[in-house]
């Protein structure tokens, strides 16, 4: 028998929609519950460093990701209650 499905608390844990919604809670929790750990502790550092992170980064620009989802999904976070 199959037991329940770990909820992911690594990126490379998130296999679809609903693990990135569990993962994207968890990462709030974390921060209520951490703050010290986190080193973009404002909305203004954490988009900047994302932003930054998507320069730098070949893996987003080797894979087939929609640029648009990610930014919908930004864009979504900051007026959906």
């Amino acid at each position: 028998m199959f037991g329940k499905k770990a909820s992911p608390t690594k990126p490379e844990e998130v296999s679809n929609t609903g693990d990135l919604a569990v993962y994207l809670k968890h990462l709030a929790d974390d921060f209520e519950s951490n703050p010290d750990r986190w080193e973009n502790i404002s909305l203004d550092d954490y988009l900047r460093s994302i932003a930054a992170w998507i320069d730098d980064s070949r893996t987003i620009k080797e894979k087939k990701l929609r640029a648009s989802d990610v930014a919908n999904l930004f864009l979504t976070g900051s007026v959906y209650e």
